[in-house]
């Protein structure tokens, strides 16, 4: 605590110094004090602000907060728009193999030949 006290006083000290000598000041030091002021105050208020060549006034924030938003809109879009996938039901197992295979299968070629092989045998 005793470091804390010490290190106050100071700073009170130092702020009382500070403040006499400024009262001290001749106009012509007062006016070189201010227009230093003003600029340092115009080159802060830049500060905090994107520098980027096509918006160099738009604030940090909210270029990061536009940024952060559209992913969000985006990511929301795109679960929106998928489509979910279709299940394949299949019976019986020997019915798996024919279509998971990748393979073109001749079987489709000659679709009318079985149909009416089938309707043939069961007409027997």
């Amino acid at each position: 605590m005793m470091v804390n006290d010490n290190e106050k006083n100071l700073c009170e000290r130092i702020k009382r110094e500070l403040d006499a000598r400024t009262e001290r000041l001749d106009g012509a030091s007062l006016r070189h004090l201010k227009e230093a002021r003003e600029r340092a105050t115009m080159a802060g208020i830049g500060r905090g602000r994107c520098h980027f060549a096509f918006f160099p006034s738009v604030p940090r924030w909210l270029t990061a907060g536009g940024i952060a938003a559209t992913a969000a809109v985006v990511t929301a879009v795109s679960f929106w728009l998928v489509t979910p996938r279709k299940t394949i039901v299949v019976k019986h197992a020997e019915d798996l193999e024919i279509m998971t295979t990748q393979e073109h299968l001749e079987l489709y070629s000659d679709l009318e030949f079985y149909r009416w092989l089938a309707n043939d045998e069961e007409s027997r």
